[in-house]
């Protein structure tokens, strides 16, 4: 959780350097536990209040983790010896998915 809030407060704009395996995905794995919480909280607001109207949570907390996120791929796309560049293969619509997550996937090139 340190490691988190770390990389949300200190590195949410930084695209220089590296982010190992573990601490990469240790990342994705809050940001996914932040996306689960808030789309409940969303969905009970909703639910409780039956006005018709949706809650934003879920939405500002995309926003607000959405650069953070992408410097953190980038500083991973290093780690594994790519340019940030090749996050651009998000454009190709289901190959260019499965490409980036084998790359996240693999060791990184600089010493563990």
């Amino acid at each position: 959780m340190k490691e988190y809030l770390q990389i949300i407060s200190t590195q949410y704009d930084s695209y220089e350097g590296q982010m190992q395996r573990g601490e990469f995905w240790r990342f994705i794995l809050f940001q996914t536990l932040g996306f689960v919480l808030t789309i409940s909280t969303d969905l009970l607001i909703v639910f409780t209040t039956r006005s018709g109207q949706w809650a934003f949570l879920s939405l500002i907390f995309f926003l607000a983790t959405l650069l953070p996120g992408i410097c953190a791929v980038i500083r991973r796309l290093h780690d594994t010896g790519r340019k940030g560049w090749h996050l651009l293969t998000l454009l190709v619509p289901v190959l260019g998915l499965i490409y980036l997550l084998i790359i996240l996937l693999q060791r990184g090139k600089t010493a563990q």
